[in-house]
């Protein structure tokens, strides 16, 4: 069964399952079958490079049974790629390569050059992702949904005293803000965009969306979360330029399944982001972080349509 939250109510109802995480955990009922994307399944002729998709970079997903770093080495010299590993995990689809073309290359003619190669797995662009952002639409400080999803209810059912952790996929969260930063863990906070350790930030969109999880109650500050004291783990995946590259949320899964400690209790991964571009291959991600007990929430879009929305 496929792991990919697609959350259809708003985003705020589904972080509230946040909550009942300390309780419960989530066992491997997927078979480990990676997702596998090839070139014919995207829509070459309305993808724009440069808009919908990173010009001159691909992202190659290696076989599973591929046991050395030196074999994706090797892949690079012999296509005289210029390659940079970005995941070479152990759950399946989950060992992937950032390669950077030459430019002004056609990366749909790459990609079907290298697809069947004997040691790919899967290739695609580098998607160009966009965050949902509401926030023109949002009361930042009216808190409607506390009442209108019975949060007072669920409170008394379940809470998690900060000893769940959610991480937040998004921009740079404003770590120092007075109402966030007594739940933020800023010794694994990452800005994977930059490679380095997320220390200060101030984007609105990733700020609320750190607030509505876990903003800390009867403070009298601002507002207070549905979660209000879960541990965050902010990653910074967002472009300067605003966008969000497939390659950053392949890091950022990365980060957050090879450097976070078990007792940190890592339980849910909010993604407040999406698009019509074909990501599916990031399920693979998903998966492996639902092996081990880690939910992902996804944005289901704010456009009030039918299109498809990964």
């Amino acid at each position: 069964m496929n792991r990919l939250f697609k959350v259809a109510l708003p985003t705020t109802l589904a972080l509230a399952i946040v909550l009942f995480m300390s309780a419960f955990s989530f066992a491997n009922t997927s078979d480990s079958s990676p997702i596998v994307v090839k070139a014919d399944e995207y829509n070459w002729s309305e993808l724009k490079a440069g808009v919908d998709y990173v010009e001159d970079e691909m992202l190659v997903t290696f076989k599973d049974d591929i046991e050395s770093k030196d074999v994706v080495y090797e892949f690079a010299k012999r296509y005289n790629y210029d390659i940079e590993i970005l995941s070479f995990g152990d759950f399946a689809g989950t060992k992937t390569a950032l390669v950077r073309l030459e430019k002004g290359s056609s990366v749909e003619d790459a990609i079907r050059k290298i697809e069947e190669d004997e040691v790919v797995l899967s290739v695609s662009p580098n998607i160009i992702i966009r965050i949902e952002n509401s926030m023109e639409q949002s009361q930042v400080y009216s808190q409607w949904h506390i009442d209108r999803y019975t949060m007072p209810i669920v409170w008394d059912m379940a809470r998690c005293d900060n000893n769940v952790t959610v991480a937040v996929l998004d921009g740079a969260v404003d770590v120092h803000h007075e109402d966030l930063e007594d739940n933020i863990l800023m010794s694994y906070a990452k800005d994977v965009v930059h490679n380095c350790a997320l220390t200060s930030g101030n984007d609105n969109h990733a700020t609320h969306v750190a607030g509505i999880i876990s903003a800390v109650a009867d403070n009298d500050i601002g507002v207070q979360g549905v979660s209000y004291n879960a541990n965050i783990i902010p990653i910074n995946i967002k472009d300067d330029d605003g966008g969000i590259r497939k390659e950053s949320v392949v890091r950022a899964y990365n980060h957050l399944l090879t450097n976070i400690p078990e007792n940190i209790n890592l339980k849910v991964i909010n993604c407040s982001f999406g698009g019509p571009g074909l990501t599916g291959d990031l399920e693979n991600y998903v998966n492996a972080a639902a092996a081990r007990g880690i939910i992902t929430v996804c944005a289901a879009g704010n456009e009030n349509t039918d299109a498809a929305h990964y």
